[in-house]
């Protein structure tokens, strides 16, 4: 299937056309058959290290050994509910779709939230088993310690990190520890003896397969269910009304666990064939930016109301910068009345500060 970029009219509006998918399993075969060789993802294993490269071939057959272990292994079916508290990482962009294009329900949580809240979740959603990354070991373990027993169906605990070794004692020895990347081992050796039921599961486009936690910040958190259809038909309304190419590259800033990330920063790029690069912290964004050579960012409007500030206190730092920058936005400004862009060039060194490559900002 060739990517279209085609504009069609809808009156007044102009639609890019897309290709039709009816759940997130279509979408992703599609991308794996069309996009095979090309960079899905640019990890950061080790901060300061170059990015490594992950293909679309390499992640599809990730999702289906992960997701083949823990449907058949773990026996994580029907209304199993899974949990993923980690940070942005290519474990955690594994295991999202290796669960909803199984038969498990995915529960995203937010690695910030306190062990009080994450118990709380954990027993709200009837979480089964629990992935989660090295960095929030402890954390999990206190909030399995905060009452006298683990959360009723907590059945499996799933660390990112290879060789962890979780303390038994006897709040822990009624759940079951396994390891992520033995589970992927696993199903990779499964996968090379032709053993792959995983990736031919029905799906349900109508069922229950995303359990979100709103924020709470005015009340208790609310869960709210999401299925396949939906996502799908955002995700092509989406990439309908905003051209993103197979040549993009996403730098992800935001948290995964958040819809707006999830949707328009993983699941998107993925659809569209484009990579996603992982940013290493706040602080590092102008830097990754240039590394990755990102083209799209999304950003909320508190960062980038931050990085504007950030680049007018530069420009104001030189009198005849700032001269320059304002009468540069008035030229542009009247050239585009005659359909004449040259932003990009007049504003070339601004543009460099953010990395040289960006071509759209998504604010929401």
């Amino acid at each position: 299937m060739a990517q279209k970029n085609n504009l069609t009219r809808y009156g007044n509006a102009a639609l890019y056309e897309v290709t039709p998918i009816r759940d997130l399993q279509q979408m992703l075969r599609n991308s794996v058959e069309e996009f095979a060789d090309r960079t899905a993802f640019l990890t950061r294993p080790e901060r300061g290290k170059p990015y490594v490269p992950v293909t679309y071939q390499q992640y599809g057959a990730d999702v289906a050994a992960f997701g083949n272990q823990l449907w058949g292994e773990l026996e994580q079916r029907g209304d199993s509910r899974i949990a993923i508290l980690a940070e942005t990482c290519y474990p955690w962009y594994v295991s999202y779709l290796s669960v909803v294009n199984g038969e498990a329900v995915v529960v995203p949580l937010d690695k910030e939230l306190p062990p009080g809240e994450i118990r709380q979740l954990l027993e709200r959603a009837e979480v089964s088993a629990l992935i989660y990354s090295t960095q929030l070991r402890d954390k999990v373990r206190e909030a399995l310690k905060l009452q006298d027993a683990p959360p009723e169906h907590l059945r499996y605990l799933i660390p990112m990190e290879p060789n962890a070794i979780i303390p038994q004692d006897e709040l822990t020895d009624q759940i079951e520890t396994r390891l992520y990347s033995d589970l992927l081992k696993a199903g990779r050796e499964q996968l090379a003896s032709g053993y792959d039921p995983f990736s031919h599961l029905p799906i349900d486009p109508e069922a229950m397969r995303i359990l979100l936690f709103t924020s709470g910040t005015t009340s208790k958190s609310k869960a709210v269910m999401h299925n396949h259809r939906a996502v799908a038909t955002n995700l092509m309304a989406m990439c309908a009304m905003t051209y993103i190419a197979k040549q993009d590259v996403f730098l992800s800033v935001l948290p995964l666990h958040h819809t707006y990330e999830c949707t328009c920063g993983f699941l998107c790029p993925i659809y569209r064939g484009a990579a996603i690069a992982e940013v290493e912290g706040l602080r590092y964004i102008s830097q990754n930016l240039a590394e990755s050579k990102a083209t799209v960012i999304l950003v909320v409007p508190l960062l980038a109301e931050t990085l504007h500030k950030r680049i007018w206190q530069k420009i104001e730092a030189d009198p005849k910068t700032a001269k320059k920058v304002q009468t540069g936005i008035k030229l542009t400004k009247g050239l585009r009345k005659v359909g004449i862009d040259v932003r990009r060039k007049v504003f070339r060194r601004i543009i460099d500060g953010l990395g040289g490559h960006l071509r759209l900002f998504i604010s929401g």
